[in-house]
């Protein structure tokens, strides 16, 4: 590496450093990740999470018990009128035949009946939308619309969608594109303790889904902004090489020698093997302790990208009786050749990384890193005799 490639990386991780310092410093003020749709993994969900939700205050027999006050103001929002109130329906995945499933579909079953095709991440299949007002066509009432609800403003150019997507020039009066933007804009005033006139429980719980989508537009603003950083071919190319680095996988057996290194001094009479096989697809690495012909303790990751890291015992069959006794509480599991097993991640942050909780020069807290790397490691000793007692006793 010559000076110049040098001093580009330290200039990239002096402004990548930089970014994450000052999100950090916003997450502490704002505490933008504690929220009920992340902790429970299902922000990102289009079905099951937005499509559901906003359907369920549109429905007005939804679980929010307020009637028709969500669905007027969101169609009055959308400029629709003369909507029959006294007889709604609100389906969410409405199976439509062999043209497909509409996210959520509301009718009167008179004057309208409108399809709403949400998109989050995923991309539109082919002639959805053209699929989709097929449908609307097909339905008795006076007036149909489409909505194409995207996170961003991807879709402004909506005659080149609508021509591939196969809506007819004479359908487009009946499509809408909106964003997120105006789902925010609409439930907003659900949100003032002084002007909503709805239960404080509602009202949390719809900061918490708009705080979901300004998370979710965050994102996207986030991505431009990383984007920015390595726009130039001299920078992308020092980015690349830091891509490529082996650093991760260097500190990772670096970490394992160390942890192999001191349960060597605790356990003496068995092997403690390290496996190496970093590159070879799907195959786990990490450590061994050794019980028996193919059974044994293992500490490591569930493939070769070092993530999901977890602790098993596991056994050939002469071994699986005699250690089917031991009883271990918490969040150990049985699952195939595994007769417990246990995941270290943190279970409210799957996408934690453990190398860097255990490194003690990663981790920004050395002490904190060293006491949970000895509770792993008396963990694993207090596996293995409980083990080694259990074999033992049953000969």
């Amino acid at each position: 590496m010559d000076e110049t490639e040098k001093k580009l990386i330290e200039s990239l991780l002096g402004k990548v450093s930089e970014n994450l310092t000052k999100e950090q410093a916003v997450n502490a003020k704002t505490a933008k990740d504690f929220n009920v749709f992340e902790i429970l993994g299902v922000a990102h969900l289009e079905v099951s999470t937005h499509s559901a939700f906003i359907a369920n205050l549109l429905n007005p027999n939804g679980s929010h018990a307020q009637g028709t006050i969500f669905l007027k103001d969101f169609l009055n929002l959308l400029k629709i009128k003369d909507f029959d109130y006294r007889n709604v329906t609100v389906e969410v995945e409405k199976h439509v035949g062999e043209l497909g499933r509409i996210d959520i579909f509301i009718t009167d079953n008179a004057n309208w009946a409108i399809a709403i095709e949400n998109k989050v991440y995923a991309g539109l299949q082919e002639n959805q939308l053209g699929r989709y007002m097929e449908f609307l066509n097909t339905c008795s009432t006076k007036n149909k619309k489409l909505i194409f609800l995207t996170l961003e403003e991807s879709c402004n150019e909506d005659d080149t969608i609508l021509n591939k997507q196969g809506v007819s020039d004479s359908d487009r009066d009946k499509y809408i594109h909106i964003t997120y933007e105006k789902i925010k804009n609409w439930l907003k005033e659900y949100t003032n303790i002084t002007q909503a006139n709805v239960p404080i429980n509602i009202m949390i719980i719809i900061s918490q889904y708009i705080n979901v989508i300004e998370r979710l537009q965050q994102m996207n603003n986030e991505m431009d902004e990383w984007d920015k950083i390595i726009e130039t071919p001299e920078v992308y190319d020092a980015y690349w090489k830091l891509v490529c680095s082996d650093f991760r996988k260097y500190r990772i057996i670096k970490l394992f020698n160390e942890i192999k290194k001191t349960l060597k001094g605790k356990i003496t009479n068995t092997e403690i093997e390290l496996s190496q096989n970093f590159d070879e697809a799907k195959r786990e690495v990490g450590l061994t302790i050794t019980l028996g012909e193919n059974s044994g303790i293992f500490f490591g990751f569930e493939s070769s990208d070092y993530w999901r890291p977890y602790i098993s015992l596991y056994s050939n069959d002469n071994l699986k009786e005699k250690l089917k006794g031991m009883v271990l509480e918490g969040e150990w599991e049985i699952q195939g050749m595994h007769l417990y097993r246990k995941y270290l991640n943190d279970p409210q942050d799957v996408d934690e990384d453990i190398v860097k909780t255990l490194d003690e020069n990663l981790s920004g807290n050395r002490d904190g890193a060293i006491d949970k790397r000895t509770k792993l490691i008396e963990l694993l000793v207090e596996l293995y005799k409980r083990a080694n007692k259990s074999i033992q006793s049953n000969d």
